[in-house]
C-alpha cells in the first residue's frame, strides 16, 4: 500500500506540475548524429507550437544543422499527443540540402520525437530526443574528387533544448 501512495503522488507531482500554454514560440539548439557523416551535427532552428487539447498539438519548425561541410534545412511537421510534462509524436520533413562537393537531392523523411516541457513563469523550456529516417543522393560530382560521397543515410539520432515564448 505504501509502495502505492508513493507512486500516486510521484504521478500527481508530475502531471499536475505547470503545463505550457495552447500556442508557443521557441527557438532552439540542435544536435543531430547521422549514421553515414564523418562529423556531428550542429545548428539552430524556431519552433511553433499548437495545442488543440491539453492532449494534442501540432508542432512545426524550421532549422539549420551543419554537418562538415553539408547545410540541411529541414522543415518539418508532427502531430504530437502530450501527458503532463512529457510528449512524444511523429512527423514528416522536406529536407533541403547544400553541399560543396556537390549537388544532392532535397528529399522527404519521417521522425519520431519525445521530449519533455516545462513552464517557469512566462517562459517555457523544453528538451527533446528525436530520431530521423532520411536518405539523399548526390548528382554533378567534381571527378576530380575520388572518394566524394554519391549519396548518405542521414538516418540518426539528434537532441533538441530551447526556449519557448507563450502568446
Amino acid at each position: 500500500m505504501k509502495r502505492i501512495c508513493i507512486i500516486a503522488l510521484l504521478a500527481m507531482v508530475a502531471l499536475g506540475t505547470s503545463t505550457p500554454r495552447a500556442h508557443a514560440l521557441g527557438v532552439m539548439a540542435s544536435w543531430w548524429n547521422m549514421d553515414e557523416a564523418n562529423e556531428d551535427g550542429f545548428g539552430f532552428g524556431v519552433r511553433q507550437k499548437t495545442s488543440f487539447t491539453p492532449l494534442l498539438a501540432i508542432d512545426t519548425r524550421a532549422s539549420w544543422v551543419a554537418v562538415d561541410r553539408l547545410n540541411v534545412f529541414p522543415l518539418e511537421a508532427s502531430g504530437l499527443v502530450s501527458l503532463g510534462l512529457f510528449y512524444g509524436g511523429v512527423g514528416l520533413g522536406y529536407y533541403i540540402f547544400d553541399a560543396d562537393t556537390g549537388d544532392p537531392d532535397n528529399n522527404f523523411g519521417w521522425f519520431l520525437v519525445g521530449g519533455i516541457e516545462i513552464s517557469l513563469a512566462k517562459v517555457g523550456v523544453f528538451g527533446e530526443i528525436k530520431w530521423t529516417q532520411l536518405e539523399t543522393d548526390f548528382n554533378d560530382i567534381d571527378p576530380n574528387l575520388s572518394n566524394a560521397p554519391t549519396s548518405l543515410n542521414a538516418d540518426g539520432v539528434g537532441f533538441n533544448l530551447g526556449v519557448n515564448l507563450p502568446f
